[in-house]
């Protein structure tokens, strides 16, 4: 996973990412989101719950932006992908 993006992701831009996603035949699913979560905290040490949850205060975030964030990751990857010679 890419460096974690600090600003939320707008209704507007979401909206526009997953439609473009759509456009290319690109699915996220929410065990691929689940997938790249567990990657995440495994990378980060963040074994527990409770870590994880210090984690997300400590820089401010929510579960909600998170996961819109890893989405955002897996759904430009799988357009890259598709667009790749």
């Amino acid at each position: 996973l890419r460096t974690y993006a600090a600003r939320p992701l707008t209704a507007a831009e979401k909206n526009r990412m997953l439609r473009l996603a759509r456009a290319r035949g690109v699915d996220v699913s929410a065990e691929d989101v689940q997938a790249a979560a567990d990657e995440f905290r495994a990378v980060c040490g963040l074994g527990r719950a409770d870590d994880t949850q210090a984690w997300f205060r400590s820089h401010g975030i929510s579960l909600e932006h998170f996961r819109d964030y890893l989405q955002a990751v897996l759904v430009r990857e799988g357009i890259e992908a598709f667009t790749d010679p």
